[in-house]
């Protein structure tokens, strides 16, 4: 079996939107960074946003990203987050400052692991270095 380059293998992040957070701009620049070395990365954001999701759809536009920031800003059934947890290689929770997540939980439960900022409480759901 030939090995694949790190930068030639598919890797999809996924992140729930439930309300405002800040981080999404945050994460949307560093899927930006991260295509420099890793070009087949995918983000998927999904769920119900309580403002509009329009200013991230121009961040998105306007960093060239359309094909590979996957944006489903409405409401997710149990059935479709399942659906998108299972093609998701990890979960990221860009949060500045919260102090739980039931997303995290629920990623956990799926079997994906964590990626989280310093924010809050997050860090404590997961081992650094661990997946």
């Amino acid at each position: 079996m030939e090995s694949q380059e790190q930068g030639d293998t598919i890797f999809r992040l996924i992140w729930f939107v439930r309300q405002c957070f800040p981080g999404i701009t945050d994460l949307i620049d560093a899927v930006n960074i991260a295509r420099r070395d890793r070009p087949r990365v995918r983000l998927i954001i999904a769920g119900n946003r309580q403002d509009s999701f329009d200013p991230y759809r121009a961040q998105i536009q306007r960093l060239g990203l359309p094909e590979i920031v996957l944006a489903y800003p409405k409401y997710v059934s149990e059935t479709f987050k399942a659906t998108l947890y299972a093609a998701a290689d990890a979960t990221v929770l860009p949060h500045r400052d919260a102090s739980q997540s039931a997303m995290g939980l629920e990623a956990l439960a799926a079997g994906k692991p964590l990626i989280v900022t310093q924010g809050g409480g997050l860090v404590e759901l997961v081992e650094e270095g661990q997946a």
